[in-house]
C-alpha cells in the first residue's frame, strides 16, 4: 500500500532531492555527514518543516531525514584523527624514549634527547643479537647442506 504524498510536498524545496534525505546502502561516515548537512540546510529554508515532521511521525518513518531530523539517529561529525599513510595504517605520534621517537628527532633534524638515544641503543642491541642468532642458524644450515652433499657425492 502506498500512501499519497501530502499537499505541501509538491512545493517543498526537497521535492527533487530525495538522494540527500535517504541514505544509500553502505554509505561511508564522511559522505553520510556531508549528505546530512546538505539536507538539514535545505530543511532550514523550508516552510513545511513541522508538517514534514508530523507526517513522518504519523507514518512511523524510521529512515531518512524528515523536518530537519534524522530518523535513524543523527550522524556524528567525522574527526580527522591521526595522520594516515598511503597504505592506510594509522600513524601515532611517537613519544620520547622510544625507537620511533629517536627516528622522529632524526627526521625533524633535531638533536635526539637522552631517553631516545637510550631507546635507540637498546634497539640496536636487539638487532645485533638477532643478527648473531640468524648467522648461527644460516651457518648450521650450510654445514648440514655441505655434509649432505659430501655424503651423496
Amino acid at each position: 500500500m502506498q500512501i499519497a504524498p501530502p499537499e505541501w510536498a509538491a512545493t517543498a524545496p526537497c521535492k527533487s532531492k530525495g538522494h540527500l534525505f535517504f541514505p544509500p546502502h553502505g554509505e561511508r561516515p564522511e559522505a553520510r555527514w556531508r549528505r546530512y548537512e546538505q539536507a538539514v540546510a535545505i530543511c532550514q529554508t523550508c516552510p513545511h518543516t513541522q508538517a514534514c515532521s508530523d507526517y513522518a511521525d504519523a507514518n512511523k518513518e524510521t529512515d531518512g531525514i524528515w523536518g530537519g531530523v534524522a530518523r535513524n539517529g543523527k550522524p556524528q561529525p567525522v574527526s580527522r584523527g591521526p595522520r594516515i599513510r598511503e597504505i592506510g595504517r594509522k600513524v601515532r605520534n611517537p613519544s620520547c624514549g622510544t625507537y620511533r621517537g629517536y627516528s622522529k628527532h632524526v627526521a625533524d633534524g633535531t638533536t635526539p634527547c637522552q631517553p631516545c638515544i637510550d631507546a635507540m641503543d637498546i634497539q640496536r642491541a636487539r638487532y645485533r643479537q638477532y643478527d648473531k642468532e640468524r648467522r648461527r642458524q644460516i651457518n648450521a644450515e650450510l654445514t648440514e647442506l655441505r655434509a649432505r652433499r659430501g655424503r651423496t657425492a
